[in-house]
């Protein structure tokens, strides 16, 4: 079998790509062996272009947001499916201080677009907020589960997907091809998450793997994304997701009850009225000592390619990243160099 890309890896970034290619006109098979709990399957799929604790905006995030609403639009419109969402967004706002520079800086025109008016309606009031909350504009989320599912089925229809885990021994590279089994591409490229630090070409990279736990909630609450110590997305039917965690250590995709525990605690603070917990999961995030994605073809396998190291922004950055990738394999583009792999010394 012949095809121009094997694409390893069924979650977000091997997804997106796959898609990217696909739609570029070239022919790759993606490897989709997904475990339930991956970091893009339980993700909230939040995107944000504010960081909260220092009130500035994400990297590139003017860029990422434009893309990534053209992005899921499209694909909203393609797949005939609908998993992005536009919820009014509730900052919770941490301390006095915060709320006045959220105040301040709304003036000014770089903010105005995302830092909104202060909170005070119904759905206001079943928050607990000593400090105010305050209207984040701009901000959206991906539904996690209905995104995968509906592009894992789009794939499958245009004949792109093994779904089968991947066998690293296999993999045979020439000069000018890299063959596994019967199959043939000009590169392969790893969008394996976590599992890279561990297997596959790339694990010299500096990865900083971090765990992150999540709980699937029910409660009376509108439809409405809320933030202060913790995060929480409708999903349906006064469903939403809340987390999460960040530890360095079990690194395994088991939660815990540590982890359960940090997140009810906060979830106690901020919401005044009770809710029952339905789902526990837990997940490894594929982070970088830098922060920054790994973009780039390896110099001593030059048939070898990585996409990864999404990280928490992950639905926020995939589409623009996963275009800037595509060009950069099929046009030969250069890559944004806080993205290529090129910055390190591997």
């Amino acid at each position: 079998m012949q095809r121009d890309f094997i694409i390893v890896g069924g979650g977000l970034a091997g997804m997106s790509l796959a898609v990217r290619l696909l739609q570029a006109g070239a022919k790759p098979l993606l490897f989709s062996f997904q475990e339930e709990n991956g970091a893009s399957a339980i993700a909230a799929g939040l995107m944000n272009p504010i960081v909260f604790k220092r009130l500035t905006k994400a990297w590139r995030s003017d860029d990422f947001l434009a893309e990534a609403n053209t992005f899921y639009s499209k694909l909203e419109e393609i797949l005939g499916s609908q998993f992005y969402i536009k919820p009014d967004f509730y900052r919770v706002h941490g301390s006095d201080y915060e709320q006045k520079s959220w105040k301040e800086m709304s003036a000014e025109t770089e903010f105005s677009s995302f830092l909104g008016r202060a909170a005070q309606d119904q759905s206001a009031e079943l928050l607990n907020a000593p400090f105010g909350q305050s209207f984040l504009l701009g901000a959206s989320a991906i539904l996690s589960t209905e995104f995968l599912k509906s592009v894992k089925n789009y794939l499958q229809e245009q004949g792109c997907i093994c779904e089968e885990k991947l066998e690293y021994d296999k993999i045979r590279y020439s000069s000018h091809r890299v063959e596994y089994k019967d199959i043939a591409a000009s590169r392969i490229i790893f969008c394996t998450g976590a599992e890279a630090a561990l297997e596959g070409p790339f694990k010299g990279l500096p990865f900083k793997i971090a765990k992150g736990e999540v709980l699937t909630i029910s409660c009376k609450l509108p439809d409405v994304i809320f933030n202060g110590k913790i995060y929480g997305v409708p999903l349906s039917n006064g469903t939403f997701k809340v987390g999460s965690t960040y530890s360095w250590d079990n690194l395994n995709n088991l939660p815990t009850s540590e982890g359960k525990a940090e997140i009810t605690k906060h979830l106690d603070n901020l919401l005044k009225i009770p809710y029952e917990v339905l789902q526990h999961q837990a997940g490894l995030r594929p982070t970088i000592k830098d922060r920054r994605p790994l973009l780039g073809l390896s110099k001593h396998q030059p048939r070898a390619g990585i996409f990864n190291g999404l990280g928490t922004k992950g639905y926020l950055m995939a589409p623009l990243l996963s275009l800037e990738m595509s060009r950069f394999l099929l046009e030969g583009k250069p890559l944004h160099p806080e993205t290529d792999i090129a910055r390190f010394e591997f």
